[in-house]
């Protein structure tokens, strides 16, 4: 669930949401790079409430996500500390919905490998992820935290003068980029890989990458770019 109130000041119609509230105009909007926003992972219909101080046990309640390795051990008269059930529905959640499916986000799959492992005792807490994402996230290059997830089954880098429009509105790379974009037909496209319009320093990264013959994740060598000469120093830094 999104948070839409930084994006959307004076929100939306309910029903069309490219529509002012009253329906008499279009939206008005910030981008979530202008205005960042807030997403939040809820379950309310199978959520259990424990006060400060009470024992964390429950029984089991097996929802959407039925994969979680402790509920195949135990029986739904047994009780358990769904905390850690919680750590691994979110870690899960991510592998398969975004690291299964997309590409770019290399750099947290050892945290989901924790968060996912079936001995829940071993899992982290909700605190410690958060604490070792913020980590993560104050590593990454600004480039690196702007760039775009790719599809796993995406061909070649294409862009179309609708999606150079969309990469303009939302990073500025200056006059020589808009003027490609304008010159551009609606039925040409662009290879952004072929331009080098977003250039990425050589580095051999040491990363993780998804190995779709593993059960998750094998760690690899990927080399990038290597005919840029520029220097790699910040982008090591910042996969450490």
């Amino acid at each position: 669930m999104m948070d839409p109130k930084p994006t959307f000041p004076e929100m939306f119609h309910p029903g069309f949401l490219s529509r002012s509230r009253d329906y008499k105009s279009s939206a008005k909007f910030h981008t979530r790079t202008a205005r960042p926003t807030k997403y939040l992972f809820i379950d309310f219909g199978l959520s259990v409430k424990f006060e400060p101080g009470q024992d964390h046990k429950a029984h089991p309640l097996r929802g959407g996500d039925k994969t979680a390795p402790e509920f195949i051990r135990i029986e739904r008269k047994d009780e358990y500390d769904p905390f850690p059930t919680d750590v691994y529905y979110l870690g899960n959640l991510i592998r398969e919905d975004i690291l299964r499916k997309t590409k770019g986000l290399e750099f947290i799959i050892p945290l989901v490998a924790d968060m996912v492992q079936d001995e829940p005792t071993k899992r982290p807490t909700m605190d410690q992820v958060v604490s070792r994402y913020d980590k993560m996230m104050r590593s990454l290059s600004y480039f690196r935290l702007r760039s775009r997830l790719v599809e796993r089954n995406e061909g070649p880098c294409q862009l179309t003068p609708q999606r150079l429009q969309c990469d303009l509105n939302t990073i500025k790379f200056g006059p020589v980029l808009s003027s490609i974009k304008s010159s551009l037909k609606p039925t040409e496209s662009l290879s952004l890989s072929t331009l080098c319009l977003i250039p990425t320093p050589p580095r051999p990264l040491e990363a993780y990458y998804i190995d779709e013959s593993s059960d998750f994740a094998t760690k690899g060598v990927v080399e990038e770019h290597e005919a840029l000469g520029t220097s790699n120093s910040d982008e090591e830094s910042a996969a450490g």
